[in-house]
């Protein structure tokens, strides 16, 4: 960082201190209050903001969606930009594109803003979803994002939630997370008036679903002066980001540490429904179970191949997939019904209410 880049960041977080009280809204004070959802049949409109590198396919929403005229493609590419998507800086990973998105379309937000990465498969996509970016796309209930405000769209709570940052009591985490060494500096930088939480989480991986209605909760001034810190601080790219996987719950769920449930969030947020925590965790113990299979499989047979003990293992293992199988089409079938969405989400439901 040179002299005038250090000088901005100093003046952004004095200006930001000075004026916060009259601009900014004090988060742990908001009402965050459910959401109003239209009736059944109402369409929504969102957006999927999605950074890229040129080299970046992002086909993969063309195939989900075709020219759905209730989406708006708003793709940041950032070695090649084509306005309207142009960012300032190509700093902090993805929440640029995010804050930037925000701000200058803030007063023509769609219903539902959708913020993703650009790969079409990855690790951090949901398991029951084929790790797949478009299924998250089109199997993602908009009634619920529309609800609830803030919707992370990864289900799984490991990394995030088992591994909790520790900002004042530094070094407790469970693995090596550099951002937990700064987040307190970076925080009071980002929230003057706020004081740090003792812990933050929430399920990885920075991709997640807002409400126009929660976004605009904060004033756009707010949204600037966050983008000026991303911009301009001394922080690698890779550590900012990493610092804001942990803030993007607190801004828009008013929550250091947000969990929920796996088994709700892949009911009520695509419609994948075991019919309760316990049917969900039994599905998975299972699925842990082939591995094991495939383990005690392999050491049957010597290095010269032979047989050393006769237990059918391959049997067991093809009678395991067929029954995960059938669950999960069950768990897809019972998601059809919006009532049993309700039940396991634990909310109140009368007949006609859709999702």
């Amino acid at each position: 960082m040179d002299a005038e880049e250090r000088s901005s960041l100093a003046e952004t977080i004095t200006a930001a201190t000075a004026t916060a009280s009259a601009t900014f809204a004090i988060i742990s004070h908001l009402p965050f209050q459910q959401g109003v959802v239209e009736p059944p049949t109402h369409q929504y409109k969102r957006a999927v903001v999605v950074p890229r590198t040129s080299e970046e396919d992002v086909s993969w929403i063309d195939w989900a969606f075709g020219n759905d005229s209730l989406l708006q493609k708003a793709i940041y590419t950032v070695d090649d930009p084509v306005e309207p998507y142009v960012l300032p800086a190509n700093k902090g990973n993805e929440v640029m594109a995010y804050l930037t998105f925000i701000i200058d379309f803030y007063d023509l937000l769609p219903d539902v803003s959708i913020f993703m990465h650009a790969h079409s498969t990855a690790w951090h996509n949901n398991d029951l979803l084929e790790m797949g970016s478009s299924q998250i796309l089109k199997r993602l209930n908009l009634r619920k994002v529309v609800r609830e405000g803030y919707f992370n769209l990864r289900c799984h709570q490991y990394p995030g939630c088992s591994n909790r940052l520790f900002p004042l009591a530094k070094n407790q985490s469970s693995v090596d997370v550099p951002q937990e060494e700064v987040f307190e500096d970076a925080w009071k930088q980002l929230f003057p008036l706020e004081d740090v939480p003792e812990a933050l989480a929430q399920p990885c991986c920075a991709q997640f679903a807002v409400s126009r209605e929660r976004i605009q909760m904060l004033p756009w001034e707010q949204y600037i002066h966050f983008r000026k810190w991303v911009q301009y601080t001394r922080l690698p790219n890779n550590v900012s980001g990493r610092v804001w996987e942990y803030i993007y719950q607190y801004i828009w769920a008013g929550r250091p540490e947000f969990c929920p449930k796996e088994n709700v969030c892949y009911c009520d947020g695509y419609g994948v429904c075991f019919g309760g925590e316990e049917e969900y965790n039994e599905y998975y113990t299972k699925k842990r179970g082939i591995d094991e299979l495939k383990a005690k499989g392999a050491e049957q047979f010597t290095t010269e191949g032979s047989v050393s003990w006769p237990v059918d293992y391959a049997s067991q293992l093809d009678e395991l997939q067929q029954w995960l199988e059938q669950e999960r089409e069950k768990a897809w079938q019972r998601g059809q019904d919006p009532s049993n969405r309700a039940r396991e989400a634990g909310r109140p439901y009368m007949p006609g209410d859709g999702f």
